[in-house]
């Protein structure tokens, strides 16, 4: 890539990220959308594959279009970058992949213990996050920028990013739900005219990962330096306006406990709430990304009674001790 003449350190002091970490299947892309209706705030999905789906895939935006024809991502790449080098895009994809593998993460907090190709795929992702992060906040004009990656060895990253004020939102759900919803098929909408599937996985498989990268997070938040808050994915769709006013007020998105939201609650016979959406510019994440206009918010309840009991049992097996520690078996802490 050509880089510009021009640095991209934000000028007025530090840019303010809320970071979405936790596992997949947890309701992040709904939480993005949501902070991203507030005044002064810009979602942009899960960043971390920007290389991947966005300069060499060239997936879907959010607001319809592919990522090359996008005009807001055109206008942050050439901001930030300069012209696109695929190649260099791959090869940044590669080196990044590598370094958010969990084994990496506790050496991401003594950078000065990582192998020397994961220390030299670090310093390449602090400076071109901060680039990317600097002409973001310049295009859109936000205060406040909202990146639902979700993988913890990519929360510490961030936080260790020059001009950048980083704070996580540690999402969790009940690991049973999230498993089940791996054992769907869903549509996974990539490039236009064409709809692809996400992979299934097994209960076991889901349930490991669901208790790895949550006690990840759990980690990061001890030995991290990035002020944590953990959100309930059950919390957000049962009470949407009180759940983001603590977010907001918590990330510093606004001062005001009680801020305008983006969603009206409207109760009906079943207790459901709606949401009124925008356009938005994200990268990966649910296909209810390209959704617009009033979505409805409940609850995803299907998998306690579509669920085996076999299945059922090995999630919770496998995941109790978090389940507990949730509030989603026993006395809620």
């Amino acid at each position: 890539m050509t880089r510009p003449e021009t640095s991209m350190t934000a000028a007025s002091g530090p840019i303010n990220v809320a970071f979405i970490g936790g596992y997949t299947r947890s309701g992040s892309t709904l939480l993005d959308r949501l902070l991203g209706e507030l005044p002064g705030v810009q979602s942009v999905g899960e960043l971390r594959h920007i290389w991947g789906m966005g300069f060499v895939e060239n997936r879907l935006c959010g607001c319809g279009a592919s990522f090359r024809d996008c005009r807001f991502w055109r206008a942050v790449v050439a901001r930030a970058f300069g012209e696109m080098d695929i190649a260099t895009a791959e090869r940044r994809r590669d080196a990044e992949e590598r370094l958010y593998r969990a084994r990496y993460t506790p050496f991401l907090l003594r950078p000065s213990r990582l192998p020397a190709a994961q220390r030299d795929a670090r310093a390449a992702f602090l400076e071109s996050r901060a680039r990317l992060f600097a002409a973001i906040a310049f295009v859109s004009g936000a205060s406040t920028i909202v990146d639902s990656s979700k993988n913890p060895s990519y929360g510490l990253l961030l936080g260790a990013t020059p001009g950048l004020a980083v704070c996580t939102l540690h999402l969790v759900r009940d690991s049973r739900a999230t498993s089940y919803s791996w054992t769907r098929q869903k549509p996974d909408r990539r490039h236009h005219g064409r709809t692809d599937f996400f992979p299934r996985r097994p209960p076991l498989i889901s349930g490991t990962w669901w208790a790895a990268n949550n006690t990840l997070m759990e980690l990061t938040e001890r030995l991290g330096r990035m002020p944590h808050l953990r959100v309930r994915y059950e919390d957000l769709v049962a009470k949407p306006s009180t759940t983001i006013a603590r977010i907001a007020q918590f990330a510093g998105i606004v001062d005001d406990p009680s801020p305008p939201l983006p969603q009206r609650r409207e109760r009906g016979p079943a207790g459901e709430g709606s949401a009124t959406l925008g356009v938005h510019h994200s990268i990966g994440g649910n296909p209810m990304r390209f959704e617009q206009g009033d979505i409805p918010l409940r609850a995803d309840t299907e998998w306690q009674k579509a669920m085996s009991l076999p299945a059922k049992a090995i999630v919770t097996a496998v995941t109790w001790p978090l389940l507990v520690a949730y509030g989603y078996l026993g006395r809620r802490r």
